[in-house]
């Protein structure tokens, strides 16, 4: 069975793509077409990712442009 893991990012700027998302994660494994960028007043984005490990590390990554 295959599982993802998916987390919310919020207050994504709207010149943003998923490029930049992908550029933000780099070093975590985001599979192709799991960046899914809806936008609205919130600026969110949900990802997905293949494991658990992956996600969390991911959840610790905060602001800014790393």
């Amino acid at each position: 069975m295959f599982y993802m893991y998916y987390i919310r990012l919020q207050n994504l700027p709207l010149s943003a793509g998923i490029k930049d998302v992908r550029h933000f994660f780099s070093g975590i494994d985001i599979p192709e077409g799991h960046v899914q960028i809806i936008g609205g007043e919130r600026g969110d984005v949900f990802i997905g990712f293949r494991s658990y490990v992956d996600a969390s590390q991911a959840m610790l990554k905060n602001g800014g442009n790393s």
